[in-house]
């Protein structure tokens, strides 16, 4: 039996293991950021648009609220109009903000996966040997 343990020895024969499976860590890493990347990028847009829509709504109702007091209701040809306009905004900017609640990304998670699989094995090889084991 050695006095080191079996992934140092591993390690010092053969070293490009480790270089290769770093390169597949970068690899996988600038993958899953470029994804997470247009992301994020696609729920911005969502609650950009989202915030136009309701700011644009909001703009409406308070130009509705003006015209209702300033002028008798009774006088207006479509006085509906006063309710449906700004509605039909807000409606657009609830749609885009449920949007953007799905458009949210899930970062990293193939890297997150990899990591729980090394960590598996690496365990693996630090685990004391068991005793009916023939060496």
């Amino acid at each position: 039996m050695s006095m080191w343990p079996a992934w140092l020895q591993m390690l010092a024969a053969r070293p490009q293991l480790l270089a290769e499976h770093g390169q597949a860590y970068v690899q996988l890493l600038g993958e899953e950021s470029g994804e997470a990347l247009a992301g994020w990028r696609r729920q911005l847009i969502w609650h950009l648009l989202a915030g136009l829509c309701l700011a644009m709504a909001l703009l409406l109702a308070g130009t509705a609220c003006l015209l209702a007091a300033a002028l008798p209701l009774a006088q207006m040809p479509l006085p509906w109009l006063l309710l449906a306009l700004p509605l039909l905004p807000l409606l657009a900017g609830l749609a885009c903000w449920q949007q953007a609640g799905r458009a949210q990304a899930r970062c990293f998670v193939r890297l997150r996966q990899q990591l729980r699989a090394d960590e598996v094995l690496l365990q693996e090889l630090l685990a004391p040997p068991s005793k009916g084991a023939t060496p």
